[in-house]
């Protein structure tokens, strides 16, 4: 059996010991509110349609093997023979009355009719019935050897290797029902049967969507998301700290010009795309990871956000890779959409509709398929055109533009559907690329904000380019103002790149390692060629 085929039936066979306690008890309640029928006039044939209703899926009962199984068919049984006693006392009932008879004229003669019958021992039954359910319903959520919890571990697993938060809900959810039966699992009135009852039904619907979730997630995903962010080095200590620094909003509300504390004026108030321009190994995609994984960051995003849910994403272009999704439009979308959707799982039957009424018809049993891009760009395009709503507002760092795969008009369009996702109020997007026209034309100007990488990082190279010498051991052969004087040179001539400055400082301490002179250090760096070509 099925593990949350058995609950469900657990929970077929509270709904018949609920509603058979209240008909024996003469307390009936109509079980099918949806014909608008008050208790004083549903009619006897009701009554009957009621009890058959709740009592047709006990002979429905899967197999299995498992202790729990056992037990739920015999209990079912039981609750099948007990259902037949009172659809015999209904139908003497009916025998006795008027065609129409309601139910509110036929209460005195029902009193009757189980004082005869000894109706005490059809209520000691339903205790005892009621009891056991409860019981074994908390042994089955509860016993490591069970299957249904060995399959709720199972779904808890997958979600914390997806890194989804649907762990946590089914957590919360069986929490739930376990302290509603712990409250008096010997005796449980019926508030508790029904809450418990509510809470199941709640717990198989809650699993067949997280597997489904589960699925769609995992057709989106590819092994070579993280393999660029990877690849990119931290942050050398205390470089780019300018970047977070925090500033004072005028007193027109604008944010402030000058480059170290515009981001994070950015991140507070701004909106539509920050622009990070750079020359190749400016720093960029490290600049990105660094900014993308501090805690300041989310904190000043959770002020833009208000009370609405933060929902933060990234990607990392990269036309090195050997995978095409890294360099492609159908990879960021892929990573984008992931990385939301394990944070928000609620919007995945509002972004993949079709995909999600299918498995929930045919099941999700069926190995991972890699999903079409076509779906992908649509599943996209809904997520953007929901950006504008009451409960989530998006912040996306995407690095490396100009590393996206095709030619200019292919970096304009890409440029172009940047702009076009950024005119939600709830989404703006970091992103980084080098000064290549098709960028610097279509961010250029409010309400975009544009920053020039290679011109605010001489005080970071000069930190960097000091410390890799006080590291060095054998820099002890030359005196500290020495060391100074080699980094402003290596300011100067790296021009904001911090790649030719890294490369640079290693020469250098390649020279120094075989104890060379400042006067031949000096002579090296000046026939460094400038730049990266």
């Amino acid at each position: 059996m099925d593990p949350f085929a058995a609950v469900s039936f657990a929970a077929t066979i509270l709904a018949f010991v609920d509603f058979s306690w209240g008909l024996a008890k003469g307390t009936y309640e109509v079980y099918q509110s949806a014909t608008g029928q008050t208790i004083e006039n549903v009619h006897i044939n009701d009554v009957i349609s009621d009890l058959r209703s709740v009592s047709e899926d006990l002979d429905g009962t899967p197999s299995g093997d498992s202790k729990h199984e056992k037990a739920l068919r015999r209990l079912a049984a039981e609750c099948s023979e007990l259902s037949a006693e009172l659809m015999a006392l209904l139908k003497k009932l009916k025998r006795s009355e008027k065609k129409n008879s309601v139910w509110g004229s036929l209460r005195v003669k029902w009193a009757s009719i189980r004082k005869a019958a000894d109706v005490e021992s059809i209520l000691d039954r339903l205790r005892e019935y009621r009891s056991e359910i409860m019981l074994r319903l908390g042994l089955m959520l509860n016993d490591q050897q069970s299957s249904i919890k060995v399959q709720l571990d199972q779904i808890r697993k997958e979600a914390s290797d997806l890194n989804t938060v649907t762990g946590s809900q089914l957590d919360a959810l069986r929490s739930d029902i376990l302290e509603a039966i712990q409250q008096n699992p010997a005796d449980p009135g019926k508030d508790t049967l029904r809450g418990v009852h509510r809470l199941i039904v709640e717990l198989i619907s809650l699993t067949k969507g997280i597997n489904i979730q589960h699925e769609i997630l995992k057709q989106l995903d590819f092994k070579s998301r993280y393999s660029r962010e990877d690849t990119i080095h931290d942050a050398h200590s205390g470089t780019f700290e300018w970047m977070l620094e925090e500033s004072v909003e005028g007193d027109d509300g604008c944010c402030p010009d000058d480059g170290e504390s515009v981001f994070m004026s950015w991140l507070h108030y701004g909106s539509h795309i920050f622009h990070i321009s750079g020359k190749a190994g400016s720093g960029k995609s490290t600049l990105m990871k660094f900014l993308y994984n501090d805690a300041r960051t989310k904190l000043a995003l959770m002020e833009w956000a208000g009370r609405k849910k933060l929902v933060t994403a990234h990607f990392y272009f990269w036309r090195s890779a050997q995978d095409e999704l890294q360099m492609s439009l159908d990879g960021l979308y892929r990573s984008i959409l992931f990385e939301v959707l394990c944070q928000c799982p609620d919007l995945i039957v509002q972004v993949f509709p079709q995909q999600w009424d299918a498995m929930a018809h045919q099941g999700t049993t069926q190995p991972s398929n890699h999903m079409a891009a076509s779906a992908v760009k649509r599943a996209f395009e809904l997520l953007a055109a929901k950006a504008s709503n009451p409960t989530h507002r998006f912040c996306l760092f995407i690095d490396g533009l100009d590393e996206y795969h095709g030619d200019s008009a292919a970096h304009w369009e890409l440029a172009r559907h940047l702009q076009a996702w950024t005119r939600q109020a709830d989404i703006k997007m970091a992103i980084s690329a080098r000064p290549h026209t098709e960028f610097l034309v279509t961010f250029a100007g409010p309400p975009n904000t544009v920053i020039h990488l290679h011109t605010l990082t001489r005080d970071d190279i000069y930190r960097f380019s000091l410390e890799m010498f006080a590291k060095d051991a054998n820099t002890a052969t030359i005196s500290a103002d020495s060391c100074e004087d080699l980094a402003r040179r290596i300011v100067d001539k790296a021009e904001g790149v911090f790649l030719w400055a890294w490369l640079t400082v290693r020469l250098l301490l390649d020279s120094l390692g075989r104890r060379d002179k400042l006067d031949v250090l000096m002579r090296r760096l000046d026939g460094v060629p400038e730049g990266l070509d």
